[in-house]
């Protein structure tokens, strides 16, 4: 049997929008000094990240947001590099629906894109499962991961 029919496509796509959710909220909560830039392709520009850190004297507080910050530093390049990987279309689709600050719903991004609502969803449903499949979260029919 096909590894990908195995796949169980509804709980992947939703472990993905789950993560993306986290990588919104570690952006917003712990911020760079600019949101990731994209350029004409929809491919990251590697952001500088705040470096400053308020002087306390407790070693244990300092010791914990380095960690929280190395933690969203992972994060971030996990998403970057699978929205890399993508394909141009998905990769629209992936950062103007989950990434963007601005919200857009999906009629205005197959407008923008210029297809049809059936291809929109198929290309979004690839594009989710190609992220589960690069960021291992993928879920398989049976409960497990891989």
């Amino acid at each position: 049997m096909n590894t990908f029919n195995t796949i169980d496509k509804k709980k992947s796509k939703k472990n993905v929008t789950d993560f993306l959710k986290i990588y919104k909220e570690i952006l917003y909560t712990f911020p760079l000094i600019n949101e990731p830039d994209l350029n004409e392709k929809y491919q990251f520009i590697q952001p500088r990240t705040v470096n400053e850190y308020v002087s306390i004297d407790k070693q244990q507080v300092h010791d914990e947001r380095e960690k929280i910050l190395s933690d969203r530093d992972t994060i971030l390049n996990q998403v970057h590099n699978a929205i890399d990987n993508l394909l141009p279309d998905e990769r629209y689709i992936i950062v103007t629906r989950y990434i963007k600050g601005n919200y857009k719903d999906d009629f205005n991004i197959y407008s923008d894109l210029g297809i049809g609502r059936t291809n929109y969803y198929k290309i979004k449903d690839r594009a989710l499962i190609r992220m589960a499949l690069i960021l291992e979260l993928e879920i398989y029919k049976g409960g497990g991961n891989k």
